[in-house]
């Protein structure tokens, strides 16, 4: 999914947010994306600006990764592969040079490993990671294709899974490990897909979600979160029924184009508001818990 940038003008050298939540100096974040630590604290992707590590005990956000150099951050998902927790990114290239490409950052923002997409695949979005093969699938939205890299093996080339026919515009990707499934956000359609990773079938799961802009899934719960963008509001669906219907789980006045989603270990919800700028933490009966500045 290709995400609005707002950022101009930003000092990145020496970042640091300090002296606690709504604290910021001189630049302003756009948390595209969002993925969690084992740690608790919040990865947060800037499309330009790089990766940041916002840690919920101190108030601080603090920078991991100084920019994509040539490319531009799409989506970010924390996985443990081989008892080593990474975050990986899909970076799109800034010009008409170069392809799209997933990147592995350890947890000091050093570049570990890179997969690049077949040439002429220059756009890529969502990216879904199964830590117990490990593979990671990527999404490529040019084409409606996912494809399949395996991670022991950087730069190597990625092999096809699946095309989704009737797809509009398909954005960011979750791994529903249960069911052996990935399933996957049509931005354009509002609507959701779901793939059989032996198989490769797809089929639509729910459909009227409006612009559905991440995902996020609840294991425990059974569930799946999705932030809709232009609606201003969270929807939950139920996985564990044959015909899942989408809820409306929170719609809060703070929400202006909530595009993050991430789930932590406390249950609650980490939500990502590119358009203000700010981080919203929402408890499981959708209730804004906190506001943090970026």
């Amino acid at each position: 999914m290709s995400f609005s940038c707002r950022v101009s003008g930003l000092l990145v050298g020496g970042l640091l947010l300090a002296g606690g939540p709504g604290v910021s100096r001189d630049y302003h974040l756009t948390p595209a994306a969002l993925s969690v630590l084992s740690s608790g604290d919040v990865v947060i992707l800037d499309p330009v600006l790089g990766l940041f590590r916002y840690r919920p005990g101190s108030g601080k956000v603090v920078p991991l990764v100084d920019g994509f150099g040539l490319y531009e951050g799409v989506d970010v998902q924390v996985a443990t592969i081989g008892g080593t927790e990474s975050i990986f990114v899909t970076q799109v290239p800034r010009s008409t040079a170069g392809g799209a490409r997933l990147v592995r950052f350890n947890l000091e923002g050093r570049e570990k490993g890179e997969w690049v997409l077949p040439p002429g695949k220059k756009r890529c979005s969502g990216v879904a990671i199964d830590a117990q093969v490990p593979v990671a699938y990527v999404v490529s939205p040019q084409t409606a294709e996912i494809f399949k890299f395996d991670l022991r093996k950087p730069r190597t080339s990625p092999r096809p899974l699946a095309k989704i026919s009737q797809e509009g515009g398909l954005g960011p990707m979750i791994l529903d490990g249960k069911r052996r499934r990935l399933l996957i956000a049509d931005v354009a359609l509002g609507a959701l897909y779901a793939v059989d990773i032996d198989t490769g079938k797809s089929a639509r799961l729910v459909k009227d979600v409006g612009e559905p802009s991440a995902l996020a899934l609840d294991a425990k719960q059974d569930e799946l979160l999705v932030s809709d963008a232009s609606g201003r509001r969270l929807w939950s669906v139920g996985l564990a029924g044959k015909d899942p219907k989408p809820q409306i789980f929170a719609r809060l006045k703070e929400f202006e184009e909530p595009t993050g989603l991430t789930l932590s270990s406390d249950g609650s919800v980490w939500v990502g508001d590119v358009d203000k700028g700010r981080l919203f933490q929402v408890s499981r009966d959708g209730k804004l818990v906190n506001t943090i500045k970026l």
